[in-house]
């Protein structure tokens, strides 16, 4: 009986000591799975009336310590909503896309590392549940920024949900490295006339119109983001 149970405690160790190395070697989606996969197990055997065991619960808890760690060290950047507007950020790179008009950048600012939630200025991209259309849209504002490449960040405003409100270029940033423009350029957002009445904005919006492009391919509430917004409140 006490045989079994060390080898059972050597199979345990040996299987937590398998997924830490594969965290700290770059795999740390087997990490996230484990301890999502053995979490459900456990909430399952607590609903059976079953009290889970330390060697259940150590896996879990050493791991999610070390994916948190890790994620830090990965990613050791800090927010910062204290940049003033008018504030151009170049050298940034684009960490993460949330959709057609929503980034978040990692910039060098006041000496270190700053991760800014940035809201694109002046477009509005069809949402994710307006499907396919904000899937597309998303998916061309990923293609526009490729190989990583470096962008400059022209804050303008920080809105309520305290995302700096920004112009991003490819680049330099100059009109034609406009990403919100080219966005627009290829129907994949409309131009905010709330917040933008550009001229520029509004005739590239029109031929876009004009030639049925992307969005405007076909009559939907695709054309129209914000209004789609407002009958889906959660």
């Amino acid at each position: 009986m006490q045989i079994n149970k060390n080898n059972r405690n050597n199979r345990l160790l040996k299987e937590l000591v398998q997924h830490l190395y594969g965290l700290f070697s770059k795999q740390q989606k087997r990490g996230k799975r484990y301890v999502k996969q053995s979490s459900k197990k456990i909430i399952t055997d607590l609903k059976k009336g079953k009290k889970p065991t330390l060697y259940a619960i150590l896996p879990i808890a050493l791991i999610s310590i070390g994916l948190l760690v890790f994620s830090f060290y990965q990613n050791p950047y800090v927010v910062d909503n204290t940049i003033p507007k008018k504030t151009t950020l170049t050298a940034c790179k684009i960490h993460s896309i949330s959709d057609g008009d929503t980034v978040t950048a990692h910039c060098f600012y006041d000496e270190k590392n700053t991760r800014l939630k940035v809201r694109v200025w002046g477009i509005d991209a069809p949402e994710t549940g307006q499907k396919p259309w904000g899937d597309r849209s998303t998916a061309y504002l990923k293609s526009l920024i490729t190989n990583k490449k470096d962008v400059s960040v022209e804050i303008l405003d920080i809105d309520r949900y305290q995302r700096y409100v920004a112009k991003i270029y490819q680049g330099e940033p100059i009109e034609e490295n406009d990403l919100g423009l080219k966005m627009v350029e290829a129907g994949q957002a409309v131009v905010y006339h709330q917040y933008n009445s550009d001229k520029l904005y509004l005739a590239t919006e029109k031929t876009a119109q004009n030639e049925k492009i992307g969005i405007w391919s076909e009559p939907g509430d695709q054309q129209n983001p914000a209004e789609w917004r407002k009958l889906n409140r959660r």
